[in-house]
């Protein structure tokens, strides 16, 4: 993808943050140095922004997928989510 001429959202530049040696975004990562995740509400690095749509619907054929979890215990910090 690096040679490609196009203007993906799913495009970056190689060697930065959260990009594949093949240009491509990296996605949302629990083990990332900062871990980020699909559906929080932020563009965490190497994440599409689509991701973090709120809209539903049709996401262009791109694989996102935007997974909601209800856990049944005690919050312990408030802060966190």
């Amino acid at each position: 993808m690096c040679d490609v001429d196009t203007s993906s959202e799913l495009k970056c530049e190689k060697g930065t943050v959260g990009c594949k040696d093949d240009c491509t975004l990296a996605g949302s990562s629990i083990l990332a140095s900062s871990p980020s995740f699909c559906g929080d509400g932020i563009v965490g690095m190497g994440e599409w922004g689509d991701c973090e749509s709120d809209t539903g619907g049709d996401q262009g054929g791109n694989p996102v997928q935007v997974a909601t979890s209800i856990g049944e215990s005690e919050i312990i910090n408030p802060l966190t989510k």
